[in-house]
């Protein structure tokens, strides 16, 4: 057994482990907006606003504290805050190892212990062990761990940016953390009644950030408690007073509504009455997206998952799990079964949710999970080599110190975000070519939600219009959003406006109503928006566009949007120029948003241009912007396609035919390319 006085120096390597942590998050985070979900998250946090569902009311009120640092600008400040809530989770990681590895004897259901064989044996060889093996177990244990963790790839990205996952992850682990304590404490027959009364308010605020993914863990805790005191401790004291303060931390959601009451710039759902508040934490316009895939899409989803734990924890750091899930299961079968169900139940429910950019996060209280497993993978191999001589100990003791820098230098590059201006960057460009009083219209969020909060925050281009057109489906934009910001073009467009609105709330309400009917004014609306600017002043549109939109204009690309012009006239106005350097420098830093989805964007728009000028027969023009475009995507059939038309326009037929052969090559069933390679002849 491990005594209090020998776990003082783990305590004080806990803190080492936060503060390492802290520190390199710092170091690491970003210091300006970042993609998904950053920008909108920021804003509701400096303006006590409400967020997408389910509106993290606890994540807001913290955030909206951190907010006020005096120090860099209020998106680093809510970075520092995610680093902060990391740090803590593996720290708290670290102190459960702890108290798991702390009790040699295991325990059977009901609370009585197991007085085995096996049992006995494992203390008297526990007895028989060295003083610096055991003292060395003890000490390097929960911190390497702990570091483990905190160097994990997921864990690590949530803590450079503005996002709600570390902090849900760090009270589930406090959550855990107090459990244990109270577990352990009960097999030594010193019931404690505060962890358990702390634990339950820790998880009632958890359930105020991403309750989902905090609901999911409670199978694994019943469990946890039935083993270790039987089904009557549920009904005692001190579980009553915990899921009372369960409920106290559960009430942060009466957040949501004080906050709609005071008209915040972002006011998602407008949760101000009991329905639209039920709608809004239930997160009801997701609920499509759940138990949607096919199994092909949920076997998909699983692969994804694999590869994404090989990632997270290296190949040398997995390899502890399976002798570790076989010790925890023989040693400890309540503490296997605990961890199993957490890792069950959440990977459960992530392959079967098509989550949007996010999707790895949603492991996190897996990967926490199997860092348990992993430090009863350490205190196998520890017990196999740690009664040989010194050496062997040492030797040991280094690994221990290596599994943890292994995966600080794995690791390093991709979550390096101090620099990181995409997010930025593609706000700027968007808009560069918007003059004052123009009109942008949008279906992209990792532009929308970086705008919301350059434009609110920062200040950023007060002098335009931008609509988000996916919002649009939501009356709580129109309403409390566009009706507001936008009053003259909303008053411009009333007919429209209240034609769709009085159509859009049959569908809210699920009262019968006309898809196509609903369509055609929603559309009706899109247009209004644009012939409201138009001639005076600009509209332009990104692409891809609801269909319908905007087709009597003429599109003309410029930059990364289209501007539309009345008339059908050629326009070679010089686009604005656009960040390409950091899209290109070093691509294996992005994240996997701005490799899908932004590079492709610009690659895109610069094939576009490239085609517009090959058509005003400026080929030499042209073919510059095709370059760029094929730096940015090497691997598009499409690019090399339209090179090949560009070559073929101006006569240089070996090129084109080059460039049709490249297209083909990358994409066989490029039948244009083949057309074209037919037309040409051998």
């Amino acid at each position: 057994m491990v005594t209090s006085g020998s776990m003082r120096p783990t305590r004080w390597l806990i803190i080492l482990v936060f503060i390492i942590s802290l520190i390199v998050y710092g170091a690491t985070c970003a210091r300006t907006v970042t993609l998904v979900d950053s920008g909108e998250l920021i804003l509701a946090c400096a303006t006590l606003g409400v967020a997408h569902p389910p509106g993290f009311p606890v994540y807001t009120l913290i955030g909206h504290l951190f907010s006020k640092l005096p120090v860099g600008s209020v998106a680093f400040r809510l970075s520092v805050m995610s680093g902060c809530f990391a740090a803590a989770a593996a720290a708290f990681a670290g102190l459960i190892v702890a108290q798991l590895m702390a009790t040699e004897t295991p325990t059977g259901p009901r609370g009585k212990r197991r007085t085995s064989a096996n049992a006995s044996r494992s203390t008297s060889s526990a007895a028989g062990r060295s003083s610096l093996s055991r003292t060395t177990l003890t000490a390097l244990l929960p911190p390497s761990v702990g570091l483990t963790l905190a160097f994990s790839a997921t864990l690590w990205r949530y803590a450079t940016v503005a996002e709600v996952y570390s902090l849900n992850l760090a009270l589930l682990a406090a959550t855990f953390w107090l459990l244990f304590i109270w577990r352990r404490a009960y097999q030594q027959e010193r019931e404690r009644a505060w962890p358990v009364v702390i634990a339950g308010l820790l998880y009632g605020l958890a359930l105020g950030v991403h309750h989902v993914t905090v609901i999911l863990t409670l199978p694994a805790i019943v469990v946890l408690v039935w083993r270790t005191a039987g089904w009557r401790y549920i009904g005692s004291r001190p579980a009553r007073w915990a899921i009372a303060m369960t409920l106290m931390g559960l009430s942060s959601y009466v957040y949501l509504p004080l906050a709609a009451a005071h008209h915040p710039p972002l006011n998602w759902g407008d949760p101000s009455n009991w329905e639209r508040f039920w709608w809004h934490i239930s997160a009801r316009q997701y609920q499509v997206n759940l138990f949607s895939g096919n199994v092909a899409v949920v076997g998909e989803n699983l692969v994804a998952f694999l590869r994404l734990l090989v990632r997270e924890f290296t190949p040398v750091g997995l390899a502890l799990a399976p002798p570790g899930l076989a010790w925890l299961w023989r040693r400890d079968r309540t503490g296997a079964w605990f961890v199993l169900l957490l890792m069950a139940l959440n990977i459960g429910y992530a392959i079967n949710y098509e989550i949007a950019e996010d999707t790895d996060a949603y492991y996190l209280p897996t990967f926490l999970a199997l860092t348990l497993v992993l430090a009863a993978g350490w205190r196998w191999l520890w017990e196999r080599i740690g009664n040989r001589p010194t050496p062997w100990v040492r030797i040991l003791s280094a690994l221990m110190i290596v599994l943890p820098t292994i995966n600080l230098t794995a690791h390093y590059r991709q979550n390096d975000r101090h620099d990181d201006q995409i997010a930025r960057h593609y706000v700027e460009d968007a808009l560069a070519g918007v003059k004052p009083g123009g009109l942008l219209m949008t279906l992209d969020w990792q532009l929308y939600s970086p705008f919301l909060y350059l434009h609110h925050i920062e200040g950023f281009r007060p002098d335009v219009t931008v609509v988000d057109v996916n919002l649009v489906r939501r009356s709580w934009y129109v309403r409390t959003y566009l009706d507001r910001f936008y009053p003259e073009m909303m008053a411009a467009c009333r007919a429209e406006r209240d034609a769709f609105m009085e159509k859009l709330r049959l569908f809210e309400h699920d009262e019968p109503y006309d898809p196509k009917e609903i369509t055609a004014r929603f559309t009706a609306l899109l247009n209004a928006f644009i012939a409201y600017h138009l001639p005076e002043r600009e509209v332009h549109l990104t692409i891809p566009m609801e269909p319908n939109v905007g087709t009597r204009y003429n599109w003309i690309p410029y930059g990364l949007t289209f501007r539309l012009h009345e008339d059908r006239q050629v326009h070679l106005d010089p686009p604005p120029a656009l960040h390409l350097e950091p899209l290109l420098v070093e691509p294996e830093r992005l994240d996997e948003v701005a490799r899908k989805k932004i590079r492709p964007q610009y690659a895109l728009m610069l094939a576009n241009r490239g085609r517009y000028l090959a058509a005003a027969h400026r080929y030499d023009e042209a073919l510059e912007r095709l370059a760029w475009a094929m730096k940015l995507m090497p691997e598009s059939d499409l690019i090399r396609q339209f090179i090949g038309d560009v070559e073929l326009a101006r006569g240089h037929r070996r090129a084109a035919r080059a460039a049709y052969r490249e297209a083909l090559r990358l994409n066989p069933s490029n039948r244009v390319a083949l057309q074209r390679l037919r037309e040409l002849g051998p």
